[in-house]
Order: C-alpha cells, then sequence, then structure tokens
C-alpha cells in the first residue's frame, strides 16, 4: 500500500472488514466519486507519463555518472 492514504485513495481492509467497508463505499457516492478522483489523480502523478518522464531522466542521469550513456 505504498502512498495510498486509507480512506482518500483507497481502502486498506482486512478479509473480515472488506464486505462492510465496500458496502458503505457504495451507500456513499459523493464519498465514492471522491475517493475515484483522489486515486486517479494519485496514481497520474506517481505512474503517469510526466512520473515516468522523470524516472526515465534519473536513470539516465544515473547512467551519465558512471560513464555508460
Amino acid at each position: 500500500p505504498a502512498g495510498l492514504v486509507h480512506g482518500e485513495h483507497g481502502l486498506l481492509v482486512a478479509p473480515e472488514t472488506l464486505e462492510a467497508e465496500v458496502t458503505a463505499l457504495l451507500e456513499d457516492p459523493p464519498r465514492l466519486a471522491a475517493m475515484g478522483a483522489a486515486a486517479r489523480a494519485h496514481a497520474l502523478a506517481c505512474h503517469g507519463p510526466e512520473a515516468l518522464d522523470r524516472a526515465a531522466g534519473d536513470f539516465l542521469h544515473f547512467a551519465g555518472r558512471l560513464g555508460l550513456a
């Protein structure tokens, strides 16, 4: 769950609380929509095109310091 904030980007639940947590979320459309939007924004920020560009740039910089690029 690295980077996941319980109740903001998603839910961290135990097997015995899964059904109750999901039911409560589905019964609260505004909370569900807000959590979905936050999860999408988090995914794009951490794993989207800009994040991939940053990771590639960091890798190329590191390879350059090693004389590999």
